[in-house]
């Protein structure tokens, strides 16, 4: 396996910010996707389409939506920026089987395998619902490499290390390790750059129904890694681009610099359910939340940005509009939505 080093993430870092944005070939095709399978994620959706809007991206935003995601919810997203593309669920075993896997909570992120199938675009870039952009992130479309990917905080958490409510072992984090390379490289699949293919789509389907994922615990995410294994490690993105908000609580001033985040990765609580965090509240001193109270409030007061542009009817068009490529839109759905399905992580 290649070297894999922080040091050689963060000088990547300086050769990512220094990139030349405007001279970008305007004959290339380029898009973000996120992904809502269910409506109680409505709101990170278009938090995320809002954020995109305030950084000036230039190119659009495909939300993928299934078939329980109700037309209301839809309708939301376009009024936001961003373009409905319906897709099938795709799932590498049978539905009713779910409760026999590791975690049943995140059988629906297995749609992530459809987004090879865009080949209308030549580069995409990936982007949970239960995300904040807080800086222009066109530059990775001109990146080389058909896969990237940053290198996640504590391997997506350790199960039998939560059950015990101890959420991090320094020497088990590849950032606050006595010896990082010695760590596992492991991505958090809530931010990816790709190159779409119908070949790999095929192969990765293919692939993951024919493996035994009974025991991935982070679903989809532990199959790309495996997948993926060997390609993305040479060009290691920096945390910035999938800083998961734990960083404020385990890496303060090393690595963690909040001046220096691209994208904030709210997982577990969600903003839109907690609202806002009092640092002094004991079940946030209790849970950890206290360390990232900043960090939601700089979520809400976006929201609130957000909900009041949208009452002034000045939230703009789509997103990218003129260098959208034959998306189709997806038909109005009828249905009323169900208990939410998604990555909790």
């Amino acid at each position: 396996m290649p070297p894999f080093s922080n040091q050689t993430a963060m000088e990547l870092q300086g050769s990512v910010d220094s990139m030349d944005v405007s001279a970008m070939r305007k004959e290339n095709r380029y898009a973000y996707v996120t992904l809502l399978t269910r409506d109680p994620y409505l709101p990170g959706v278009c938090a995320l389409l809002y954020s995109l809007k305030q950084v000036n991206t230039k190119y659009p935003v495909i939300c993928v939506v299934t078939k329980d995601v109700t037309q209301k919810a839809r309708e939301e997203i376009e009024l936001f920026g961003g373009v409905v593309r319906e897709v099938e669920k795709f799932l590498p075993f049978p539905e009713d089987q779910a409760n026999n896997y590791a975690n049943a909570l995140w059988i629906d992120c297995w749609t992530k395998l459809e987004f090879w199938e865009f080949t209308e675009y030549k580069k995409c870039v990936y982007l949970d619902a239960d995300m904040k952009v807080y800086k222009n992130l066109d530059h990775l479309f001109e990146m080389e490499g058909d896969f990237l990917a940053a290198q996640d905080c504590y391997h997506g958490g350790d199960p039998e290390d939560r059950v015990r409510n101890h959420f991090h072992d320094p020497e088990k984090c590849f950032y606050s390790s006595s010896c990082p390379d010695k760590i596992r490289p492991y991505f958090n699949a809530g931010f990816f750059v790709f190159t779409p293919s119908k070949d790999i789509a095929k192969d990765m389907k293919q692939k993951a129904i024919d493996k035994d994922v009974t025991t991935f615990t982070f679903a989809e995410q532990d199959f790309m890694n495996d997948y993926f294994q060997g390609q993305w490690e040479p060009r290691v993105l920096p945390y910035t681009y999938n800083c998961i908000k734990w960083f404020a609580r385990y890496h303060m001033g090393k690595p963690y610099n909040k001046d220096d985040i691209h994208v904030l990765h709210y997982v577990s609580e969600k903003p839109w359910v907690t609202g806002r965090i009092d640092p002094k509240d004991e079940k946030a001193i209790k849970s950890g939340l206290c360390h990232c109270a900043e960090q939601y409030d700089d979520w809400h007061d976006m929201w609130e940005e957000a909900m009041q542009a949208k009452a002034n009817n000045t939230l703009g068009g789509t997103i990218g509009a003129d260098k959208l490529v034959s998306i189709p839109k997806a038909q109005p759905m009828v249905t009323e939505s169900a208990v939410p399905v998604g990555r909790i992580g």
